[in-house]
């Protein structure tokens, strides 16, 4: 039992049994099957709880950082998608994180012709999704121009695209009906790109506030993080007998 002369404060708290019920909640939503989740870690960042959705069947992951990655492969993560373009020292990183742990498959992003090519070139078979921009304007390449850089990516013997990652984390309208319509126009481009391609790749979406959207595609991999410790700015989205706060600060 922890004392409370312990803790440095201010500190963090973390209760564990809620943490475990919100991961509960959150695969219940996809009835249950780990294929349709990816969670992010950037909210976490800790290996007690990239275990717990482990040992909760959930095998595939997105990291922000190369530090994440490598915290997710530490515990044989099946498959990390790295939520970067990795260029330049990252992508030399990038590189020698695969050959450390070959028993977690990488991919990363891409949003961008040349380092595609880049990437390419230090690669075998790389794993990639293509980064696409759905309002934000933080990351990603429209959808509606998107198609030439894929077929790019195609072109290249040692480049592998096996996905789509549309992230939508400004879409966070109270009213859940707002929220859907929202998604919906933003999401318009996004399939009208999908018409254009071969089915079979992995469609990577959205966050924690679009996830009560996304969830009801059955086509869809959803990517909330937020939810294992869920905070209040976040709490007006959801119901109340959902996710709940995991978290308290303490000093």
């Amino acid at each position: 039992m922890i004392q409370e002369r312990d803790l440095f404060s201010p500190g963090l708290l973390v209760d564990p049994k809620i943490v475990q019920a919100n991961i509960a909640w959150i695969l219940k939503q996809v009835d249950n099957n780990p294929h349709r989740l990816r969670p992010h870690i950037k909210t976490h960042k800790t290996r007690e709880v990239n275990q717990m959705l482990l040992a909760a069947g959930i095998y595939k992951f997105k990291a922000a950082t190369i530090a994440e990655a490598e915290l997710l492969a530490l515990d044989e993560a099946p498959d990390v998608l790295l939520s970067m373009q990795p260029t330049g020292t990252t992508l030399s990183r990038f590189i020698e994180l695969q050959k450390k742990y070959p028993k977690t498959s990488f991919s990363c992003l891409l949003d961008d012709r040349v380092a595609a090519s880049h990437l390419a070139e230090v690669s075998n078979n790389q794993k990639v999704f293509v980064d696409l921009n759905m309002g934000m304007n933080r990351t990603g390449i429209r959808p509606d121009a998107a198609l030439p850089l894929i077929q790019h990516i195609q072109n290249l013997p040692s480049l592998q695209l096996v996905g789509l990652h549309a992230y939508d984390g400004h879409i966070r309208d109270v009213n859940i009906e707002d929220r859907k319509k929202h998604v919906d126009e933003a999401f318009t481009c996004f399939y009208d790109l999908l018409k254009q391609l071969e089915p079979g790749l992995e469609l990577v979406v959205g966050g924690t506030p679009s996830f009560l959207v996304h969830h009801q595609n059955p086509n869809f991999v959803c990517s909330p993080g937020t939810f294992v410790f869920f905070d209040t700015g976040y709490a007006k989205l959801y119901p109340k007998e959902s996710i709940q706060l995991a978290v308290q600060i303490i000093g």
